[in-house]
């Protein structure tokens, strides 16, 4: 069997295609599967503009469209262009646009101030756009710049599903202008905005975020660690001069005394210890004050409850007693058991062997006076201070351990995050693999850590110095403009970008006020007066990629900034067209292009294209309808003060062949001189 392309089936639609060949007929044993399967292509079937300043003030301006190519024409100020401006807004395609696009959008996106100001909009403005997503209908409803979003239901009636606040990502239509494509040729790096949004970028950031927290994280308690910890070996000085000196006391030939003497003053501390834990239990208990509740859910609170509800209340109440009672009576024994215990413990018979210990030291330190000793007592005050101090120790030895371990995180996290800037190059690099794949007339390539401008400027937030000062440091340019040297210099052209941003860092870590590390005294003295955390930060500091682009032309590359207006534009557009499969919209990419670019590359494009995915395309020019094979043609006209659709359908509808010939053309008796005067007239 043949498949054949027609609107309706009839003897016009027929002809049509036969004369179209290969976009009209298809033999069953030349294609796979069926050409009308959309595969839950996401896709516009209508937009609705309700109420609007030139549109839809009478009755509603609707447009329908096809899930494959649509072309809007019109005279000049017919309207064609606002209709896809009155479309950014449901679809929330307002922000991040170029400069002279934003102006142009402002000026549409208001109410006028006056009679014959600046503005497409009303107070009561509705803009409804409904599509097929995901194998559902869904429609998005712009009003007051609120956006609700409604779901068909298996009744054929909308539902209301919410008022959106995630409507770009979830539906993302693209727009652009001729000038709109021009303008990304400037600043190739707005493609890499269009690169990440071709994988999930936002869970990216999210990770990134939270990797970077719990780094700073970790170096904020490695810090407090690292002070706590600075102070031991102090410590141990203090405690071998503590150790020397009752060396001193216990060569006297009184060393035997002396050990005992410390041994049990040690002990007797640990006992007075554990009798202060019992007697903080006793503080806190006696803390517990349900006296001061004398009772709880009294009848006279709840008059006119009735009985269940008070029987209920009055359960609670009984068991709130037992309780009291029982922390009464467990108070009532901690008190009696904290008597005990100090009682007990202060006669166990180790205290006598202990009393009998200190009596004969303090014999000694009488002995010691008596000989002209100034200090007889420095003893018991050194083996009290020895004490102090080996807990103190004990307590410093652990915080070296959790000192290590917190550093070993902090190095780990650095890892990670170093590992997740890795990821997003890849998926990076691997976009654009693919659409260097399908994509002749551009080719992308992806410097790692290049953008130097960027780089600069996220450096100097980093630092605080957002000014102009070490410039020799950073990034020094030539008087062209050119950068010439600094660390960003040579972070830019090394051939291994991610060794060399961690001797940057490395390097700016081990400035010192010996050695600046050969920068600038002044730059190395900011280093040094820097605050902790700032510095650290720079260890998570990575620049952002830089984009080039170049134009394909004869098999020879060209740096895209050397090309032609219209170079530029198609090869923006071929490029375009491959992002993804989701709905675009061009306006008029015919702009700056010459005839046989059109054909060779818009036309081309947007029939290998349309396979794929739904394109809407505003355009003056004849090729892009007819040569292109658009689904749906769709005329607009602007008469009394209104914008309206005219017509629309296919290329089979005379309406429609007639209407291209008289917008595009200037009517057929026009375009039959020119033809003749261009190829049959020149054949004789």
């Amino acid at each position: 069997f043949t498949w054949v392309k027609m609107e309706k089936p009839n003897l016009e639609a027929l002809r049509l295609a036969l004369h179209d060949g290969e976009d009209g007929v298809l033999r069953s044993d030349s294609v796979h599967g069926d050409p009308n399967y959309l595969n839950d292509r996401f896709f516009i079937t209508s937009v609705q503009i309700t109420k609007g300043q030139k549109a839809g003030r009478a009755e509603p301006l609707k447009i329908d469209f096809s899930p494959w190519l649509n072309t809007i024409i019109g005279g000049r100020g017919s309207g064609k262009s606002s209709v896809i401006e009155y479309m950014r807004l449901p679809f929330n395609k307002t922000a991040a646009l170029p400069q002279k696009i934003a102006a142009d959008f402002n000026e549409f996106n208001q109410i006028p101030s006056e009679r014959g100001r600046p503005g497409m909009l009303t107070a009561d403005t509705e803009i409804r756009v409904e599509m097929r997503k995901d194998g559902r209908d869904v429609a998005l409803t712009w009003k007051g710049a609120n956006v609700i979003e409604e779901h068909r239901t298996e009744e054929h009636d909308w539902e209301i599903v919410s008022e959106n606040s995630n409507i770009e990502k979830r539906f993302p239509l693209r727009i652009f202008s001729q000038k709109h494509l021009y303008t990304l040729t400037e600043d190739p790096n707005h493609i890499l905005r269009i690169i990440d949004e071709q994988f999930d970028k936002h869970t990216w950031n999210d990770t990134r975020n939270e990797l970077s927290k719990r780094w700073l994280k970790s170096k904020q308690q490695e810090r407090e660690l690292a002070g706590k910890v600075s102070s031991i070996d102090n410590l141990k000085i203090e405690l071998s001069d503590i150790r020397a000196k009752m060396k001193i006391f216990e060569e006297s030939g009184h060393k035997e005394l002396l050990d005992e003497y410390q041994r049990m003053q040690m002990i007797n501390g640990r006992l007075d210890a554990q009798v202060g834990l019992v007697e903080d239990l006793e503080k806190n208990m006696l803390g517990i004050r349900t006296d001061k509740i004398d009772t709880l859910f009294a009848d006279s609170l709840f008059e006119g409850f009735d009985d269940e509800s008070l029987g209920q209340l009055r359960r609670q109440a009984r068991d709130f007693n037992d309780i009291k009672q029982l922390i009464d009576e467990a108070t009532q024994k901690i008190v009696a058991y904290r008597r005990n215990v100090r009682e007990t413990v202060s006669n166990i018979p180790w205290q006598k062997r202990r009393l009998e210990n200190v009596q004969k030291y303090q014999a000694f330190v009488k002995l010691l006076e008596e000989n002209g000793e100034k200090n007889p007592n420095a003893y018991s005050h050194l083996v009290n201070i020895q004490q102090e101090f080996e807990q103190k120790l004990t307590i410093f030895v652990a915080l070296e351990d959790e000192l290590a371990r917190q550093t070993e995180v902090s190095v780990q996290l650095l890892k990670e995050i170093e590992e997740h800037e890795k990821l997003l190059r890849r998926k990076r690099e691997e976009t654009i693999k693919h659409w260097q794949g399908v994509n002749p007339n551009i080719r992308m390539y992806l410097s790692v850590m290049g953008d130097l401008e960027s780089a600069e400027k996220s450096f100097r937030n980093s630092i605080r110095k957002t000014g102009s000062e070490f410039r020799r440091d950073l990034l020094e340019r030539d008087d062209d403009g050119f950068p010439c040297g600094g660390v960003l210099f040579e972070l830019g052209k090394a051939q291994n970008p991610w060794q060399k941003r961690t001797a940057i860092i490395k390097r700016l870590q081990g400035v010192t006020e010996s050695n600046n590390q050969n920068f600038s005294k002044p730059f190395a003295k900011h280093i040094l007066n820097m605050q902790p955390e700032d510095l650290e930060q720079l260890s998570t500091w990575y620049p952002e990629d830089k984009i080039t682009l170049k134009i394909v032309e004869n098999r020879k590359e060209e740096d895209i900034e050397t090309g032609s207006t219209g170079q530029r534009t198609a090869a923006m557009l071929s490029l375009m067209l491959v992002l993804d499969d989701s709905p675009i919209i061009i306006d008029q990419p015919e702009e700056d292009l010459d005839t046989k670019r059109i054909t060779d590359l818009v036309v081309k494009g947007l029939r290998d294209f349309k396979a794929k995915q739904q394109i809407i395309v505003i355009t003056h020019n004849p090729n892009i309808p007819v040569n292109g094979a658009a689904e749906n043609i769709i005329q607009m006209n602007f008469a009394g003060g209104q914008i309206q659709r005219q017509i629309s359908g296919a290329l089979q509808k005379d309406e429609v062949r007639e209407a291209i010939c008289e917008v595009m053309e200037g009517g057929k008796e026009a375009l039959e001189k020119r033809y003749y005067r261009i190829s049959r007239a020149l054949d004789r």
